[in-house]
């Protein structure tokens, strides 16, 4: 790595200089990511297989959590002469990193289907493709963006779309990356309130005892907002545990 390149890195690693970066020059001046959400990780991805081991070194990583949610990964790439290859080598880099996430999320459920097999926790999958693969409907992968901050001394000429076309982004870029953010904050408020209204479900059910293993499971699996909604008036309103089951389970 030349010198530049570790002070443009130093310069950048400051998190609200990174943010000022995106703000800038992908949300057109909204201020989106926040500094004091920003977090930096590990810039190095590896991923090996029986033949061969491929590892990349991408420039700066930072990542993004907000309200308890991790909302996405943002990543700065630093050039300073041209390279032609820039859209398939972010393309390679960004699938390493989702390849790095679901591998994490598959980890942890065949460790919680373990604890499950054993008398530990609730039921993991619900069909057959989830534990096939290991991968639940309900899971989530981070979304992946990448920014190649060019400072040579003559202009970009390589491509910037991955069709061979030139692309300016501007406007259709910012209402893009500002449709994706909202529909992420909006998942992860969703998300909250099914949390929140299983836990209330689960304190009225309480006050009549302890709540069997597969009423849990029943209640954790459900991700609908109306029939959570409904079941929580149920449980108000019915005088006992087992009543409440026959109600959801008619």
């Amino acid at each position: 790595m030349g010198k530049m390149d570790v002070l443009l890195k130093s310069y950048l690693g400051d998190a609200r200089r990174y943010a000022d970066l995106w703000n800038g020059g992908l949300f057109c001046g909204r201020q989106i990511v926040k500094a004091e959400e920003l977090e930096e990780i590990p810039p190095i991805l590896v991923h090996a297989n029986q033949k061969e081991v491929l590892e990349k070194q991408r420039d700066l990583v930072m990542k993004q959590n907000g309200a308890g949610q991790r909302f996405a990964v943002f990543v700065v790439e630093s050039q300073k002469t041209v390279d032609y290859r820039m859209p398939a080598r972010v393309m390679l880099e960004e699938i390493l990193e989702y390849s790095r996430q679901i591998k994490r999320i598959m980890k942890g459920n065949e460790i919680a289907d373990k604890m499950y097999k054993k008398g530990q926790g609730a039921s993991v999958y619900r069909n057959e493709g989830e534990r096939l693969y290991q991968f639940k409907e309900s899971d989530r992968i981070c979304p992946v963006v990448t920014l190649v901050v060019y400072w040579g001394e003559r202009g970009w000429t390589g491509i910037l779309k991955n069709n061979g076309k030139k692309w300016n982004g501007g406007e259709g870029m910012c209402k893009a990356m500002d449709e994706w953010y909202d529909d992420a904050i909006a998942e992860g408020k969703e998300k909250g309130k099914i949390e929140a209204k299983i836990e209330a479900i689960y304190e009225l059910l309480e006050e009549y005892g302890e709540v069997p293993k597969n009423l849990k499971e029943l209640i954790d699996s459900q991700k609908n907002m109306e029939i959570l909604t409904k079941w929580h008036k149920l449980a108000a309103r019915l005088d006992g545990v087992d009543a409440f089951y026959d109600a959801i389970t008619q």
